[in-house]
């Protein structure tokens, strides 16, 4: 790979780059198939941004770039195989820094194109549970991403991200194990592990420094939307009841650091996680085809204290 930057003027610079990709994957297997199987793929992925330095406090960029993840073997899977995936993103942004660099503010939208993404296709029957890997077909995402940081007092700092993404298939070709037919699912189909929206705030305070070390003092409150652990229903018929909700976790932490105990560099933190103790789900699996589901849930309210020592 490589690149290479042009300045056109004093604020004005444009960059590109390309990148050679070359993978070969083997596959020597006995069960549950009996099959030797090779591939190799190629593919040539080309970047290209401008950026515009405004002034010294505000950078205004623009890119588009293509992505490539090599396609690969599923051993359980009986077909032969499955194709790479490709994505070209459009992203425009902005980079500030204001007051004397006590306020930042980072904005960016994107759209993408993702195409012959790679999805895990669940599938259980009475012979038992495997999940085979697939082709679905092609997505677009729009969306917004925002982050910032002020010094509100001194020792005393507020931080945040915001992100959105408005997500939909416009293909989505799955395999059905009933009828054995590739059917489109694209108006139905999900984004597994993924929520449309997710924020995070936080205060943090670093109190002036003691003779024997420095305190700080973090707590944190992070949210993430609803999310679904199956990309379909095609397989995974209770893929809407086991969903997870939207969930908000309040974390805190007391770190004492810079210690010196017996010569040696030191800290000291006590911590809290979950501590409005909220229920919610972070993985789940349909047994469709044998009538049940089951979810695996996030830790309850703990607490802890954590020591650690430079040697």
């Amino acid at each position: 790979f490589g690149q290479v930057t042009f300045h056109a003027t004093d604020k004005l610079s444009f960059t590109g780059g390309l990148r050679y990709t070359s993978d070969k994957k083997d596959l020597y297997q006995v069960s549950p198939y009996t099959r030797q199987l090779s591939k190799k793929f190629h593919k040539l992925n080309w970047a290209v941004s401008a950026d515009y330095q405004a002034n010294k406090d505000v950078l205004i960029y623009g890119r588009v770039a293509t992505g490539y993840k090599a396609g690969g073997f599923n051993a359980r899977s009986s077909n032969s195989g499955y194709k790479p995936e490709t994505l070209t993103s459009y992203e425009l942004g902005l980079k500030s820094e204001f007051f004397d660099r006590r306020v930042r503010l980072n904005a960016a939208v994107f759209h993408a194109i993702h195409k012959d993404l790679q999805i895990q296709q669940f599938q259980a029957g009475s012979r038992g549970a495997t999940s085979i890997t697939v082709n679905a077909g092609k997505a677009k995402y729009t969306g917004i991403e925002l982050e910032g940081q002020a010094i509100i007092a001194t020792g005393l700092t507020f931080s945040g991200t915001f992100g959105y993404v408005d997500r939909k298939y416009k293909s989505f070709m799955i395999l059905d194990p009933v009828s054995e037919d590739y059917i489109d699912v694209a108006d139905e189909a999900r984004f597994p592990f993924s929520s449309k929206l997710t924020w995070n705030a936080a205060l943090q305070y670093e109190a002036p420094r003691f003779d024997f070390g420095q305190l700080t003092a973090r707590v944190e409150y992070n949210y993430r939307g609803k999310i679904y652990f199956h990309p379909t229903k095609v397989g995974a018929p209770l893929n809407d009841d086991i969903a997870g909700k939207a969930r908000g976790l309040l974390d805190a932490r007391i770190t004492l650091s810079e210690l010196d105990i017996i010569g040696k560099k030191a800290s000291i933190a006590v911590w809290g996680k979950n501590l409005t103790d909220k229920e919610y789900r972070v993985h789940g699996i349909d047994f469709g085809g044998l009538g049940y589901a089951g979810n695996v849930y996030g830790e309850p309210r703990s607490f802890g204290v954590d020591v650690n020592f430079e040697l």
